[in-house]
């Protein structure tokens, strides 16, 4: 198949593929039937056209056209493995969507609402036994389904001349994980003092407890700001966000682009998203509204998605709109939902004015941040032995130690995102503080509201994903991607 017939099918599948990713994810259907969408293009997915990629790529000497093919080799690889592993994929989500927790007080919950259930229990009994139950769904249903995915995946890789899952995807991103890891663990060790203490006083009177007596299913209750709910009303959250939105120069919808889907729906995916089903006039923000503040964080960090994608050019070559570096478009988002985290908004935008508050966002930050320290720790190990022995009792140590707080095995593997997708968070989180940095510096500390704002960040979203997170920072005269400028700020704000 030649190159131009194969990004027009691609681009056609891959529509396809996210329009149903957010019916299913929308709770409007209960599963993705892989295999049918897959057979829909038979000749696409094959290691034929993989291998006319790689001659592409060797042969070309234009710097765009190679770029573009570096992201269809890595892209295309990854569809490949899908395509393999389609049937348990599939009954993965079936089995997601559809289960049911049996609780002790013979009470049912789906599993997609049991985290909702779980956030809004009132009691601590109740919390441990929903938490309870769906560890016990994850051992029976889940697992026995991702751990044939992991084998799959890493005979892949062996088959196509890697020695692994991880030298596969650090040789067709060119992103380094080590060093990603490297420079994680330095946060860790770099703000432990600020967490321990600011967990320990959480916990204390939150909970009445000792940093020891701490559960995982408390973590959420902790990350709560129920003193400060009333300043989030979630009728007001539309009209909130639209209004600063607009005084930056921005139009929510991006001219009729984005569609927002609010609706509350029992199979709905309890975490928002944001799906592209064109790019950039068919864009989907999904999210299942509890309340407070979380439904402002997440509807704002999918905003940020949906801003970029509503806003690329229209006619940007298929690999820059779909493919390329996410860590990009994460950090937008994180742009977005870090505003959070911002003392000049927080005043501004939502009239609240506290200490108090700036350290509880402090204190979710630092735990989301070694959170996913602890994700790149062990998913380096994970895939570096290809073996699954001994992996149950690595991720509850590595997970536990970071966070002080046991953890079990159960999620070893439902909690690894895939490809590595950790990695992109974690450049994200460095990509935003430049990006905020290059806007207080340039549109002043108030650039949520300034008109002027709106015409940057229009101009660079239209790029697509076209330069790297590295790349895009260098083009706006920011400073490269690093950690250190993250480390600082966490231990300035208390």
């Amino acid at each position: 198949m030649d190159l131009d017939r194969l990004r027009t099918d691609l681009e056609s599948f891959t529509r396809q593929l996210s329009r149903e990713y957010y019916m299913q994810g929308a709770g409007l259907k209960d599963d993705i039937n892989f295999t049918s969408l897959y057979s829909a293009f038979p000749s696409l997915f094959t290691f034929e056209n993989l291998e006319s990629i790689k001659q592409a790529y060797r042969s070309s000497f234009s710097k765009t056209e190679k770029r573009r093919l570096r992201y269809l080799l890595e892209s295309f690889h990854g569809e490949i493995v899908l395509n393999t592993s389609s049937k348990l994929q599939n009954k993965f989500l079936s089995k997601e969507s559809t289960g049911i927790l049996h609780l002790n007080n013979n009470e049912d919950v789906s599993y997609r609402s049991s985290l909702i259930k779980l956030y809004n229990a009132g009691s601590r009994n109740e919390r441990e036994a929903i938490w309870q139950a769906r560890n016990r769904f994850i051992e029976a249903e889940l697992n026995p389904i991702v751990e044939q995915i992991y084998y799959m995946e890493n005979g892949y890789a062996i088959k196509n001349g890697y020695n692994d899952k991880l030298h596969m995807f650090e040789e067709l991103s060119g992103i380094n994980l080590s060093a990603i890891d490297k420079d994680m663990q330095e946060l860790v060790k770099e703000t432990e003092s600020i967490y321990v203490e600011l967990l320990t006083k959480a916990a204390k009177e939150k909970l009445n407890l000792k940093l020891s007596e701490l559960k995982p299913f408390d973590l959420q209750i902790l990350s709560k700001s129920n003193e400060f709910t009333s300043y989030f009303p979630k009728e007001k959250m539309f009209s909130t966000i639209a209004g600063f939105i607009g005084k930056m120069g921005l139009d929510i919808e991006a001219g009729k682009n984005i569609n927002f889907d609010i609706d509350i729906r029992d199979k709905k995916s309890p975490r928002a998203f944001c799906c592209p089903v064109v790019i950039p006039s068919e864009i989907y923000l999904v999210i299942y509204p509890r309340g407070g503040e979380d439904d402002y964080m997440a509807f704002l960090h999918e905003l940020g998605h949906a801003q970029h994608f509503g806003n690329m050019q229209s006619d940007l070559e298929f690999e820059f709109k779909w493919y390329g570096d996410n860590s990009v478009t994460e950090g937008y988002a994180m742009t977005f939902d870090h505003l959070l985290n911002n003392e000049q908004w927080i005043k501004k935008i939502i009239g609240l004015n506290s200490r108090e508050y700036l350290n509880q966002r402090l204190l979710n930050e630092l735990m989301m941040l070694r959170r996913y320290a602890g994700k790149i720790q062990y998913e380096l190990q994970l895939y570096r032995d290809m073996s699954l022995k001994g992996k149950k009792e690595l991720y509850s140590k590595i997970t536990s130690d970071i966070m002080k707080v046991e953890y079990p095995s159960s999620e070893y593997l439902t909690s690894v995102d895939s490809n590595f997708y950790c990695a992109r968070y974690l450049r994200a989180w460095m990509f935003q503080h430049a990006l905020n940095e290059h806007l207080t510096n340039n549109f002043g500390n108030d650039w949520f509201i300034n008109g002027a704002t709106g015409s940057f960040l229009k101009e660079i979203w239209s790029y697509g994903q076209m330069l790297n997170a590295e790349e895009l920072l260098k083009e706006v005269g920011s400073r490269g991607l690093s950690v250190q400028p993250v480390i600082r700020s966490l231990n300035s704000v208390n």
